[in-house]
């Protein structure tokens, strides 16, 4: 069989640098893993809280009194994904899925932008 050498790094400071360096960048990764996920757990437990809410909405309220509910539930999640931050904004976010799900009225949406989109300390 053919052996090859081990190959070299250097000096035994460069090889304690480079640990280091692997050790920090895969803490980081992990890091920003981590905070994804409980960002993205977040999510999609409010999502369920809103299917739960419809669930129990649906079965004593009337029918015009659940959908504005549930107009209103989504509208409101949509919203705090546009006070969030700046990718999301009324512009690329809010408006597009509101035409195309029609979740506010004409008049809500104007009461929405008289308040603002980014103000106040709601999601501060």
């Amino acid at each position: 069989p053919i052996l090859f050498p081990p190959p070299s790094f250097g000096s035994p400071a460069m090889t304690i640098t480079a640990s280091i360096i692997v050790f920090s960048l895969v803490f980081y990764v992990t890091t920003c893993y981590n905070r994804f996920w409980a960002q993205y757990e977040c999510a999609m437990s409010c999502e369920g809280r809103i299917f739960d809410s419809m669930l129990l909405a649906k079965s004593i309220m009337s029918p015009e009194a659940a959908w504005r509910l549930y107009r209103h539930l989504n509208a409101a999640h949509l919203l705090a994904y546009t006070g969030l931050g700046t990718v999301y904004d009324e512009g690329n976010f809010f408006y597009p899925f509101n035409n195309m799900y029609h979740l506010l009225l004409p008049a809500e949406v104007d009461r929405i932008e008289r308040i603002g989109f980014r103000g106040g300390a709601a999601f501060r």
